[in-house]
């Protein structure tokens, strides 16, 4: 059985969780085991903690925004032996594939351990939007709404 780390990195974005749930979701139907990683990159760190979805239920997820898994600002290059912990996390899980979903900061470290023969996969997700590559980030939306009902709330106020 193959086994797929999932975390969520960088800034919050009521879209986490509802993407947590896909590739968990995705993952099961491949057969394959699925860990968590809580707190970000800070989770495949050598004193990182995780939590086994391959049997919880998590049809909650679909309905509730942040992330039950939390999150960090933690990069592994910027931690001393980062990224030499990581690879000895994978090995030590037996973890065959990430997936990171998170910012620029988040996305740029996966970007780099793919370059050194980790396979990961990345989801962006900042509310910004300024991951270059991607014409969407599934952030955006959510910060766009909001914002947009906040100008309409203060709007009604003014009048």
């Amino acid at each position: 059985m193959k086994t797929l780390f999932v975390f969520t990195g960088g800034g919050l974005a009521p879209v986490l969780n509802p993407t947590l749930y896909g590739v968990v979701t995705a993952a099961r139907q491949k057969g394959w085991r699925v860990l968590g990683g809580l707190h970000g990159w800070a989770s495949l760190l050598s004193e990182g903690r995780y939590v086994d979805f391959t049997n919880l239920n998590i049809e909650s997820l679909k309905e509730n925004g942040g992330t039950i898994l939390r999150s960090s600002r933690t990069n592994p290059y910027a931690v001393a032996d980062g990224v030499k912990q990581v690879k000895k996390t994978l090995e030590t899980r037996e973890i065959d594939a990430i997936v990171a979903i998170g910012g620029d900061d988040t996305l740029g470290a996966a970007a780099k351990l793919a370059a050194d023969g980790v396979h990961i996969v990345g989801i962006p997700k900042t509310v910004d939007n300024d991951l270059p590559g991607t014409y969407f980030t599934p952030g955006f939306p959510s910060a766009a709404y909001y914002l947009a009902a906040f100008v309409d709330e203060i709007k009604r106020d003014a009048a």
